[in-house]
């Protein structure tokens, strides 16, 4: 496996070649154990560990195949050892302009001959140090976590990594994978991987910070239809910051709970208010409150806010419900969103005119196909496809093993040349929340490609089943495609099989997407589309005797 593996879990242990260790140092990240040269840490922090790892990985191949050969050359010529000591600093000053430089021009001692074979072997070695991929293994917990979900850290990774995969033209030198741990998770701990991608979406949003909108004070509108990255949006606005995001969904509450839930209350202040409860403006003190979904809330819930927000504070006074002390000012920057314009909303009194005067400014967000119109289409898609392969890798568990059978070819698909053109012309109504479950099944059914190559005829396809999707056929043709989706299923389940050697209950964990969660749900599909398995995966012994079924029956 010629990748490098970089663990923020600094409680696994690994013997695999090129498995680093990372820790904390300096207020930033090394790898445990690396070479602590002037200069190293500069820079952005992942840039700074596949820079260690670079370092250690060039000097070990110096030490085991080619400093004696230099040693001996030496002996020809004194100044082979200032080549020695300046080889030492690392591969990337052997390259100019992409053309490996004349290691030796400083030694007139030595003839052609003797030089040819090191002048091929070093700058090869250097290339494929330099281009070796990196695997980034994030813990789905914080215990033994290197980097805690709620540090600064996360954000200035996520930052870096947006950077990285900006370029659609090559495919990307670095991924993420989830750890997932082999214990109980603990209650209400949070998970490293899914805060760093948030952080990672987050970059992706339409809200502009640039203007300083974020440090105005007083609430803030963001409309949107739905799957436009509202809640991205809001955080990253709480990241820049340097607050929490507390999220609400005001469709989730009726009138009597809003009060309640936005006041809080005393014990005994209504029937079942069996202790004291702070609200949620309470919570978010000194931090973002988001209330999505704000079309939602009846005009008597929004009369609640109104007598709460100022356009021009961030200041809110309140009472706990059956409290009669006297207003508590919490200070709260608030960030309201709606999925239709404002002004449809007030025209057809779904708003209240006077809650409208309590909002700062509005920001419109356009839908996916609004965003795929602007010259920077080819980017925006890429970067999305690549942060979705990430998110949708299955978890692998902390072992070894596991990480030896790691398929980094998966990780690290190309495109097809024109794919991104395929995308733009496509319809996306659901915007990026349907655009997650392309990119799902996209990489889903890369598992049964060979190469593992995301092809004009595979985007095709997927886009195909998106429109049908939306403009449902004759029931012969929808009868057709839910045939031809079994078959699909069919054919993941059985690579994911074959490639955890038959062992049912490791694959089991990667079948979630498509609710087969256990055993018998397993056996149950597999019975059902028996008709689209191959018959050397159906005549294996693990497979008959997992299904319950005699091996003359399938032969007959």
């Amino acid at each position: 496996m010629d990748v490098r593996l970089l663990s923020l879990c600094h409680s696994l242990k690994c013997e695999l070649r090129w498995f680093y260790r990372v820790v904390a140092a300096d207020e930033g990240l090394a790898l445990e154990g690396a070479s602590r040269d002037t200069g190293l840490f500069q820079g952005p922090p992942i840039e700074g560990l596949v820079f260690q790892a670079q370092l250690k990985e060039w000097r070990d191949a110096l030490a085991d195949t080619i400093n004696d050969e230099l040693k001996e050359l030496a002996g020809k010529d004194p100044k082979v050892l200032d080549v020695i000591e300046d080889l030492q600093k690392g591969p990337w000053g052997l390259f100019d302009d992409g053309k490996a430089r004349d290691i030796f021009a400083t030694c007139p001692a030595l003839d052609l001959r003797e030089k040819a074979k090191l002048d091929r072997k070093i700058p090869a070695v250097a290339e494929k140090i330099l281009h070796r991929k990196t695997v980034l293994l994030v813990p789905d917990f914080s215990q033994g976590a290197v980097v805690m979900p709620g540090e600064p850290m996360v954000s200035r990774i996520a930052e870096e990594l947006i950077g990285k995969i900006e370029k659609p033209e090559r495919t990307s030198d670095i991924a993420l994978v989830r750890l997932r741990s082999v214990r109980e998770p603990v209650r209400n701990e949070k998970s490293l991987f899914e805060a760093l991608m948030k952080a990672l979406f987050s970059q992706t949003t339409q809200l502009t910070l640039d203007d300083g909108i974020h440090e105005k004070e007083g609430p803030l509108l963001i409309e949107g239809a739905t799957g436009t990255g509202k809640s991205q949006a809001a955080t990253l606005l709480a990241t820049r910051l340097g607050k929490q995001l507390h999220e609400i969904n005001l469709a989730a509450l009726t009138d009597e709970l809003l009060e309640s839930k936005m006041r809080g209350h005393v014990k005994g202040a209504f029937t079942g208010a069996h202790k004291d409860t702070a609200g949620f403006f309470e919570n978010a003190d000194g931090q973002v409150l988001f209330l999505d979904e704000l079309q939602s809330a009846s005009l008597p819930s929004q009369t609640q806010l109104l007598d709460l927000l100022s356009a021009v504070s961030n200041q809110v006074r309140i009472s706990r419900m059956g409290e009669e002390a006297q207003r508590r000012v919490y200070t709260v920057k608030v960030v309201l969103a709606t999925n239709r314009p404002a002004d449809e909303l007030l025209a057809e009194g779904l708003l209240r005119e006077d809650l409208f005067h309590r909002i700062r400014d509005i920001v419109r967000f356009k839908g996916l196909n609004e965003l795929l119109d602007q010259e920077d289409y080819v980017t925006r898609i890429f970067k999305l496809l690549k942060l979705y392969r990430w998110k949708s890798f299955p978890a692998i568990d902390i072992s070894e093993q596991k990480l030896a059978e790691l398929a980094t070819e998966l990780l690290f698909p190309s495109f097809e040349s024109g794919v991104a053109d395929l995308i733009r012309k496509a319809n996306w109504p659901g915007n990026f929340r349907q655009f997650e479950r392309f990119a799902y099944d996209l990489y889903w059914r890369l598992t049964t490609q060979n190469p593992v190559r995301v092809t004009h005829e595979l985007v095709e396809d997927l886009l195909a089943r998106e429109e049908a999707r939306f403009q449902p056929g004759r029931a012969d043709r929808k009868q057709g495609l839910m045939i031809t989706e079994a078959q699909r299923v069919a054919q993941f389940v059985e690579s994911v099989i074959v490639r955890n050697r038959m062992d049912i209950g490791r694959s089991c964990s990667e079948f979630g997407p498509y609710k087969i969660r256990s055993r018998q749900a397993l056996r149950l599909f597999l019975n059902k589309n028996i008709k689209f398995f191959s018959s050397s995966f159906l005549n294996d012994s693990k497979i008959i005797k997992f299904m319950k079924i005699e091996n003359e029956t399938l032969c007959s």
